[in-house]
């Protein structure tokens, strides 16, 4: 049984989300600018909505660009700040957090009643680097032995699960049926 590189397995669950954030988001865009408003308020307001939403987005691609420096930290994406160039930082009362960006497309998601995929990921990932001490070495998971750096490694496990749920959004009920029984793994990025 090969390792597993978690590092670029979260990579691909951010890559997969992705497509699934943009169909809401494409779904959101035709609503909203096809709607028949009562008046031009309303309208402006389902506009700035929508913008708000892509604002959100905006930092969700940021963060797949680069999601060692957003969600590799010590404390989650609720109590990451971000400076006014959506950089993250320590959290001071004038920063907003990655979640409270977040925020609009959350909503979106809520409304489809989709997963919080990015809560939850943050979570796990702060977990395993509290529990290494802040080391940030690469993430090498063997499912064998269920080790990393010779401690259990619990979340690596939950974030193969997550993304093995990720890679199966948006699959037909049939293809779902019969990937559902495949271990986690079997979605993940093997190491070299």
């Amino acid at each position: 049984m090969k390792s597993i590189d978690i590092d670029k397995t979260i990579v691909e669950l951010l890559k997969t989300y992705q497509v699934y954030l943009k169909l809401l988001i494409e779904d959101e865009k035709a609503r909203v600018f096809n709607f028949p408003y009562k008046n031009a308020l309303d309208r402006e307001a389902a506009e700035q909505e929508f913008l708000d939403i892509q604002r959100a987005y905006d930092l969700f691609k940021l963060i797949l660009e680069n999601p060692k420096k957003y969600l590799y930290r010590k404390e989650d994406i609720i109590f990451t700040g971000l400076d006014n160039r959506n950089e993250p930082c320590r959290l001071l009362d004038s920063h907003q957090t990655i979640s409270d960006k977040f925020m609009p497309l959350y909503n979106l998601i809520n409304q489809h009643g989709g997963p919080h995929v990015l809560h939850m990921l943050s979570s796990y990932i702060v977990f395993h680097i509290n529990e290494q001490g802040g080391k940030q070495k690469p993430w090498i998971y063997n499912p064998r032995s269920d080790l990393y750096d010779g401690q259990s490694d619990f979340y690596a496990g939950a974030i193969l699960r997550l993304n093995k749920m990720v890679s199966l959004m948006g699959k037909s009920a049939i293809a779902k049926h019969f990937k559902e029984f495949l271990p986690a793994r079997m979605f993940a990025v093997k190491a070299k």
